[in-house]
């Protein structure tokens, strides 16, 4: 069985033990959307209350969401020749989000060219901000990309909302919260028409439940001997 080389993170959503969540108020699907952003990595909250859905989200915070969302769901690939760096982004900063700045300057996703280098990492993101680099991140993984216009999120907000996507576009500029990123994302997952099945790829390397170590050169060779 061989399949498209794809990225190593995703052994993260193969162990992670999705938490049950069988809270009244929360609906059914914010449950879902949850539990899609916990088993990928987008989120590293273990309950849905610890995850602070209603919370408002900033630029950094965002990066390391659609970074997770490009590799884990998407399988797109970081171009290490890249040169990304930002005037306001420490080295200690960038270390404290496991560096995920640089890579979603790196998937090209959260732009390159910023005016004077800032990246603006505490900023609040605003829903023409959060919807474009998700348009990005699909069209990249489509392999189709679409440009920006002016204003830069006017093709992306129209292309989410004519998808299903995203139902309301009307206010570009409202602030952005957590759940429903998280619920959008899982919604996009169905753009992406994807031939590779981790979970298979996984249990072929390992016969029985009982027979897996979860041993990390075992599970190296496992990829290796799965994707090209």
């Amino acid at each position: 069985m061989k399949f498209h080389k794809k990225s190593l993170i995703f052994l993260i959503p193969c162990l992670l033990v999705i938490p049950q969540i069988t809270l009244a108020e929360y609906s059914e699907e914010l449950i879902q959307a949850y539990n899609f952003a916990y088993s990928n990595g987008i989120t590293t909250m273990n309950s849905i209350e610890s995850a602070n859905m209603g919370w408002n989200l900033t630029r950094i915070a965002m990066a390391k969401m659609i970074s997770n969302y490009a590799l884990n769901i998407l399988w797109l690939q970081i171009n290490s020749n890249d040169e990304c760096s930002f005037s306001d982004v420490s080295t200690s900063l960038n270390s404290d989000y496991w560096y995920w700045v640089t890579n979603a300057c790196k998937l090209w996703l959260m732009w390159q060219n910023m005016p004077n280098w800032k990246f603006r990492p505490m900023d609040i993101v605003t829903r023409a901000e959060f919807w474009t680099t998700l348009s990005r991140a699909i069209h990249k993984a489509l392999k189709s990309p679409l440009n920006d216009w002016n204003p830069y999120y006017t093709p992306h907000l129209n292309y989410l909302n004519t998808t299903k996507i995203m139902n309301y576009i009307d206010n570009p500029e409202m602030i952005e919260q957590r759940w429903y990123v998280m619920l959008m994302m899982m919604r996009a997952k169905s753009l992406i028409p994807l031939d590779f099945d981790a979970w298979e790829c996984f249990s072929d390397c390992f016969d029985e439940p009982e027979n897996w170590e979860f041993d990390a050169m075992k599970i190296y060779e496992c990829l290796t001997s799965c994707i090209k």
